[in-house]
Formats: C-alpha cells, sequence, structure tokens
C-alpha cells in the first residue's frame, strides 16, 4: 500500500512538473509574440510619422504657404504666411522628436525580441531547438514527452497494482 501511494504521488507530481513546464514554455513564447505585436505596432506608427514629415515638407515650402492664402484677403499677408510656416515647422520638429523616440523604442524592441528567443531557445533545451520554428508542428516536443512519459507511468502503476492486488486475493 506504501509503494502504490508513493508511486501515485510521485505520478501526480511528475504530471504537475509537465504542466508547470509547458506553462512556462508557452508563456516565453507569447512574451516573444507580445514584443513581435509591439514591434509592428511602433513600426507602422513610423511610417505614419514619415508619411506626415514628407507632406509638412511639401507644405513647408514658400510657394505651397502663399497658395494655401490665395483666396484670403488681408491686409497683412506676410504674418499669416509666417503663422503658417511657424505652425508647420513646430508639427514638424513635434514629429521629429516623435519619431526618433519611436525609433529609439524600436530599438530595444528588437533587442528584447532576441533576448526572448534567445530564452525561449534555452528553455527547450537542445535536443527540440528545431521544433522551435513552429511549435505546433513538431509532434513529439520535450514537453509533450514528458507529459506521455508520466501519463504511461501512471498507468503502467495503476495496472500493476491492479495485478499485484489479484494475485494477493485468495481463490474461493
Amino acid at each position: 500500500m506504501k509503494l502504490s501511494l508513493t508511486f501515485l504521488l510521485m505520478a501526480i507530481f511528475g504530471l504537475f512538473s509537465a504542466t508547470l513546464l509547458q506553462a512556462q514554455d508557452a508563456s516565453i513564447w507569447d512574451e516573444g509574440q507580445k514584443l513581435r505585436t509591439q514591434l509592428t505596432e511602433v513600426q507602422d506608427h513610423q511610417a505614419e510619422i514619415k508619411m506626415r514629415l514628407q507632406e509638412l515638407e511639401f507644405d513647408l515650402k514658400p510657394e505651397n504657404i502663399e497658395r494655401y492664402f490665395a483666396g484670403y484677403g488681408s491686409t497683412r499677408p506676410e504674418e499669416l504666411r509666417e503663422a503658417r510656416r511657424k505652425q508647420l515647422q513646430n508639427e514638424k520638429d513635434r514629429l521629429t522628436t516623435q519619431s526618433s523616440q519611436l525609433e529609439d523604442n524600436r530599438i530595444r524592441l528588437e533587442s528584447a525580441i532576441i533576448t526572448a528567443d534567445a530564452r525561449a531557445y534555452s528553455s527547450m533545451g537542445s535536443n527540440s531547438i528545431k521544433f522551435a520554428q513552429d511549435r505546433r508542428a513538431g509532434l513529439f516536443t520535450a514537453t509533450r514527452l514528458l507529459i506521455g512519459g508520466s501519463a504511461v507511468i501512471l498507468f503502467g502503476g495503476v495496472f500493476a497494482l491492479l495485478i499485484i492486488r489479484k494475485r494477493r486475493q485468495p481463490i474461493a
């Protein structure tokens, strides 16, 4: 009885640790995916800013500022043009600063992705690195083998205990 209880506890511990390892592996991969999503968002935002900066460059040309006020009648057109130029320049400066901050953020995210990938590969072990490219494609990852092996041991132990109990019972 003590043997069966010990065996059952070992099997439960094995299944628990396998489940914990699988959850840990998934969280490591999820971290990398979240960072990749953030990187994509940053790159999209950078592209939007780049397009707006190109528009501002075009709008800041003196002939385009004059054309902007072509339909307006004013006694001080120079002041209007200067105010428009300052407004556009301020927006350009703000977007340039924001673009450089996004560039720093992009570099940081790329570095974090490399680190997360390295952690994910190292957590998988050397035998299952080839399965890292597509987690769902591999049928025999280390975690699945651990869970399957634990299940086989558990069922084998239960079967052995049933046989031992059957042999100990007197035949009537």
